[in-house]
């Protein structure tokens, strides 16, 4: 089972190279990473319903798009995030709950 791990140090000492080395080192197929800021949101993180262009039909439609961790956490891979503590609150408890539950559920993905 994946472990959830938090990594504390100051900047410039190699925490995130540490990880990068350690998924190519166990083989891992793909490692997500994403830069938190105090600007992201929820939809940023987790995905939200946009206008995408659909090659086959050549028209536009409502479709959901994954976002980084929704994407990671549905195919199991490793997830790094950058500067976790300028994320916003209600950023933190999403992630906590899915964590913590091992579940994620993103409600209504059609439109």
């Amino acid at each position: 089972d994946p472990v959830p791990i938090l990594l504390e140090g100051s900047t410039g000492v190699g925490k995130s190279a540490s990880i990068m080395e350690a998924a190519y080192l166990c083989g891992q197929r793909e490692l997500v990473r994403y830069n938190m800021s105090s600007r992201v949101s929820i939809d940023d993180l987790l995905g939200k319903v946009a206008l995408v262009f659909n090659e086959k039909t050549e028209s536009t439609v409502f479709q959901f798009v994954e976002g980084p961790f929704t994407r990671a956490f549905a195919n199991g891979y490793w997830l790094l995030l950058d500067e976790l503590n300028l994320a916003q609150d209600t950023v933190l408890q999403a992630i906590e709950s899915a964590l913590d539950t091992c579940q994620l559920t993103i409600n209504n993905t059609s439109s």
